[in-house]
């Protein structure tokens, strides 16, 4: 019988399943190798846009490793590469890579690609911090009075975050609120796995450092300004100045090495102050880019996919030396979101032209 090449990724937004349609053809071409999809509940869907799907839970439990592994020999395939496609993926993606001697992050270091206390408190221990790092003051959320505590020394300028959950789910703004029973009426149901509260910076602009198999770019983001964090705008690259540029990458790969970061995929978040110079983080991420940031870098540098790098840097079969130094830009790309001005359920969309939407001045 012969035995299939397979390419595991590991979770996925469920806003991205044509980006997992392209994992698949990618790993289809370059690799001639199937897909296997692992995550909680997959639905009808998950099980199309893949070659298989494994039901399992994301974490770094044994029985979730022993149930992916019973699924492999039972499919009589040979892993040859293995995709965090994301934030908790990292965590059962990382074991199952040690375990199969492939390309995986630092397991040392993997809770801090998700947990966002476990990140804060790396930040807080690093010795070595890059010029303009400054750390965000953090405290580990366990009651009310300890968040009321916080609120008051912090001005009410306080940001509060799930540690466990991936992109923005379950952030919010506490200077939006006026009464901070509500806020906490809606952190309460994250307590059992941790909420940590931070300051909450407001002088700053937003970028990311993305970058796959040697290949790295900063990213210029925009975000809503209400109680819920949420972003609407993306430019690849940032058009920046190189100084900054440069100091942008040094904070993201200081955060990534505190993540256990492996020259994979990374997308990490950054706040830069034009006023002081400084800079701090926001997040790590051993995943890629969400929001159309990695087509938008296909469009925006020459004869460049990500996503081909990705698979290829997973499975060792890298065919060009990767690296920034022959990295060519040939535009700028960026994609922008339309805020609603109501709240309620789009029945229908109506013809809208771009171009009555800006100004040609």
């Amino acid at each position: 019988m012969n035995i299939r090449n397979a390419v595991l990724i590991l979770g996925y937004n469920n806003t991205r399943i044509n980006d997992v349609k392209k994992i698949k053809e990618t790993a289809r071409i370059y690799l001639n190798a199937i897909t296997i999809l692992c995550k909680k509940s997959p639905t009808s869907e998950d099980k199309n846009v893949a070659d298989y799907a494994i039901d399992v839970e994301l974490d770094k439990k044994q029985e979730n490793i022993d149930k992916v592994i019973a699924a492999i020999e039972a499919l009589s395939v040979n892993v040859i590469a293995l995709l965090p496609f994301s934030d908790p993926g990292t965590q059962l993606g990382s074991v199952l890579a040690a375990q199969m001697g492939l390309k995986g992050p630092d397991l040392t270091k993997i809770d801090s690609a998700l947990n966002k206390y476990a990140f804060r408190k790396a930040e807080k221990n690093a010795k070595h911090l890059p010029m303009g790092y400054k750390p965000i003051r953090f405290e580990k959320i366990e009651s009310y009075e300890a968040l009321c505590k916080l609120h008051q020394e912090l001005d009410k300028k306080l940001f509060l975050k799930p540690t466990s959950e991936g992109n923005s789910r379950g952030c919010i703004n506490l200077s939006h609120y006026k009464d901070l029973n509500c806020a906490w009426s809606e952190v309460e149901q994250y307590l059992s796995d941790g909420v940590v509260g931070e300051q909450l910076i407001t002088d700053s602009d937003e970028y990311s450092w993305d970058h796959v198999s040697g290949f790295s770019w900063v990213t210029e983001k925009k975000t809503t300004e209400n109680q819920y964090s949420a972003e609407i705008q993306q430019i690849v690259p940032a058009p920046i100045s190189q100084q900054k540029k440069e100091l942008i990458a040094n904070a993201g790969e200081f955060m990534a090495s505190l993540a256990g970061y492996n020259s994979g995929a990374c997308h990490n978040e950054i706040f830069y102050s034009s006023c002081s110079g400084t800079i701090r983080g926001v997040e790590p991420n051993l995943r890629p880019a969400g929001m159309r940031i990695w087509d938008l870098a296909a469009l925006a540098f020459e004869d460049f996919d990500p996503w081909k790098e990705w698979v290829l840097w997973a499975a060792g079969k890298n065919l060009t030396q990767s690296s920034s130094s022959n990295f060519k830009q040939q535009c700028y790309a960026g994609i922008r979101m339309i805020s609603s001005k109501k709240i309620g359920i789009l029945q229908h969309l109506p013809f809208i032209s771009p171009e009555s939407l800006y100004s040609k001045c």
